[in-house]
């Protein structure tokens, strides 16, 4: 069974070729046909015409006639055709005189035969003339009849040749095209057939790329699972612990309420600056609580300032060598910070966002994103250079069954803290709760208590003494 072609294959042209050719030399031949015809119809009407002329002038001579055998047969009474001629000859023999011509010309009436006999010569004579004209006009009509007749066939023999070469030049191209035609066709088909196997190749190409792709983009999808697992992972490591100590307590004064650090104005500190305080052995770790808290009080030099200590305990004390931390703030830079939800710095119920806020500003670092209180809109953005997401407190939800706003703002802050977290993570940025933030920046007054979790720690109003968080083992502090 032949193949059929498939959609795209296109159509052979040379049918269309051959039948434009066709209709242009059978155009050709009409017009040609048509001037010729018009040429013979104009000799044919010539010949008519002159036929009929030739029948009027016979009509005329046989009419001549008639009236002349009528006239003899009333001057004579004989219509017998021997007596006819002999009496023409005689009157052409008695007659050849022009004496009786002038004066019998047209005679009606006759007195005596001779009289009658010139005026006979004389009509006669008429007769003959106007015969021989008649004569003159029939052959110079048969001599144009015959011009045109000729003239009519050999323009029919031209028209006839030239038809005839016009033929054969047509049989001869529809020849070449039909040939042309047949070899096209055949190649058609090879290409058609090779149209085909290569179709059913690509098909199967696209069923196995289709396979391969679905292949490809599972493993995709594993990967970028893995990935994400991996950043995740990292996230919730790297939230384990700081990069790098910001300084150190070089001595203790004041009898153990004040120590001196080993950065100072070169390292753009500031007073008002706090750390948190850990072991130089164990370094920062957010799943411990610091050793205590260090705020800048003086700047005594370039490498030099004098702060007050506080929340230490004397059962781990702070020593000289204990390593200095703070999130946002590092010797020469900063970082920004993004919050989101309520930060609660003291127990009124009321949320603190703009003192934190200078908080953060105290501390030499910026807010790169955070949630309007009014409108509820995002403001900023979070992006590689954000080095935390700080996630404040969410409003407890109504138990009653009427809307309020704050049912509004609870709905707002929480779809924000959803896109914030996400913008997060896709950056790899860091996220932690606001009551460790501040813990870790050696705020000095933090909550009384936090919820539970991996990096949450607990607080139970004790100023004096560390707690191990939940689930941690005790001789570790």
């Amino acid at each position: 069974m032949p193949r059929k072609r498939g959609r795209g294959s296109s159509q052979s042209p040379w049918p269309l070729i051959t039948f434009s050719v066709l209709t242009c030399l059978t155009a050709i031949f009409a017009v040609f046909a048509y001037t010729s015809y018009e040429a013979v119809d104009r000799y044919t009407q010539t010949a008519e015409a002159a036929n009929k002329r030739k029948s009027q002038l016979d009509n005329e001579k046989r009419q001549f006639e008639q009236s002349y055998r009528e006239l003899a047969e009333r001057s004579f009474g004989s219509s017998a055709a021997d007596d006819h001629s002999k009496l023409i000859t005689q009157v052409d023999a008695s007659l050849r005189s022009k004496l009786a011509e002038p004066r019998l010309s047209r005679m009606k009436n006759y007195a005596n035969f001779s009289s009658g006999h010139e005026f006979l010569h004389d009509e006669l004579r008429d007769a003959d003339r106007r015969s021989m004209t008649l004569e003159s006009q029939v052959a110079s009509l048969n001599s144009e009849l015959d011009t045109a007749r000729r003239q009519y066939e050999n323009d029919l023999t031209t028209v006839t040749d030239a038809v005839n070469e016009k033929q054969q030049e047509l049989e001869q191209q529809v020849a070449g095209l039909d040939e042309i035609i047949k070899r096209k066709e055949q190649k058609i088909g090879e290409v058609t057939q090779e149209y085909g196997r290569r179709d059913d190749e690509n098909r199967q190409e696209k069923r196995d790329r289709a396979s391969y792709r679905r292949n490809q983009e599972n493993e995709i999808k594993e990967t970028i699972s893995q990935i994400d697992s991996l950043q995740r992972d990292a996230v919730r490591l790297a939230a384990k612990k700081f990069e790098i100590e910001d300084g150190e307590i070089v001595e203790l004064v004041d009898g153990g309420e004040g120590a001196l650090i080993n950065i100072g104005r070169q390292d753009g500190l500031r007073e008002g600056v706090t750390f948190s305080i850990y072991d130089s052995l164990t370094g920062a770790d957010y799943d411990k609580l610091p050793k205590g808290y260090f705020e800048v009080v003086r700047i005594d030099g370039a490498r030099k300032a004098y702060g007050r200590l506080s929340k230490t305990s004397i059962g781990d004390p702070v020593v000289p060598g204990d390593l200095l931390f703070n999130p946002i703030w590092s010797p020469g830079g900063s970082q920004s910070v993004a919050y989101v939800g309520e930060i609660l710095l003291d127990k009124d119920s009321q949320h603190d966002n703009e003192a934190f806020e200078r908080l953060i500003k105290l501390n030499g670092g910026e807010i790169a994103s955070k949630v309007d209180m009014l409108s509820g809109a995002v403001e900023g953005e979070i992006g590689p250079t954000t080095g935390w997401l700080v996630l404040g407190s969410i409003p407890e939800a109504n138990t009653s069954e009427h809307v309020s706003d704050k049912d509004q703002k609870r709905a707002v802050l929480i779809s924000a803290k959803s896109k914030m977290q996400a913008e997060a993570r896709a950056a790899g940025v860091r996220e932690i709760d606001y009551r460790n933030f501040l813990t870790y920046m050696g705020f000095d007054s933090p909550p009384l208590r936090v919820k539970s979790g991996d990096e949450n720690l607990q607080f139970f109003g004790k100023p004096r003494e560390r707690l191990a968080p939940k689930g941690a083992s005790t001789t570790d502090y």
